[in-house]
């Protein structure tokens, strides 16, 4: 009987460990989803601003062509 208790204890540890890696692995997409939502958004922006603006913080308009045109998931 202890050793069937101590498989049923032995089991439910493994399934939490198997859950903590599942959550793990769905925050960590979750996160990287977002950081390339975050990346397109902000190059949108940039991509729309207009020129006076992009001098005014140093940025030339082929530096914003060249970022915008960059795959989502590139930084």
């Amino acid at each position: 009987m202890a050793q069937v208790i101590s498989n049923l204890g032995s089991a439910q540890g493994n399934s939490h460990r198997r859950n903590s890696y599942i959550g793990e692995g769905l925050v960590g997409l979750f996160n990287r989803v977002s950081e390339w939502s975050e990346r397109r958004r902000a190059r949108s922006h940039l991509y729309q601003m207009p020129d006076y603006i992009l001098s005014d913080i140093g940025v030339s308009r082929s530096e914003v062509d060249a970022e915008y045109e960059k795959p989502f998931w590139k930084a």
